[in-house]
């Protein structure tokens, strides 16, 4: 993202317990509790490159599946999301 987009407009690097700063080994602990959070953002009209035309933000986050292996996510929130969380709000009612 970073060559496409430039810098990141904002990076998640957060830590609730001092335990996970000092001692790196638990920090996947950290992860998998959802105490450790890590990640990089980037939003619309704050890059260096222009997002694409239908994009509002990009987030890159860290997640793990044990305390010994993870994985990252490439989020894309478009536009036009709060629109189609209303359409689907709505679709959702009449179904019922």
């Amino acid at each position: 993202m970073a060559i496409k987009y430039g810098k990141h407009t904002k990076k998640f690097d957060y830590s609730s317990k001092d335990v996970y700063k000092k001692n790196p080994e638990y920090w996947m602990v950290g992860l998998k509790e959802e105490s450790v959070v890590y990640g990089y953002d980037w939003s619309e009209g704050k890059t260096e490159q222009p997002l694409p035309e239908d994009l509002d933000n990009i987030e890159i986050n860290t997640h793990a599946s044990t305390t010994m292996s993870g994985f990252i996510s490439i989020n894309y929130t478009y536009k036009n999301f709060k629109e189609c969380a209303t359409a689907l709000k709505k679709q959702q009612a009449n179904s019922l």
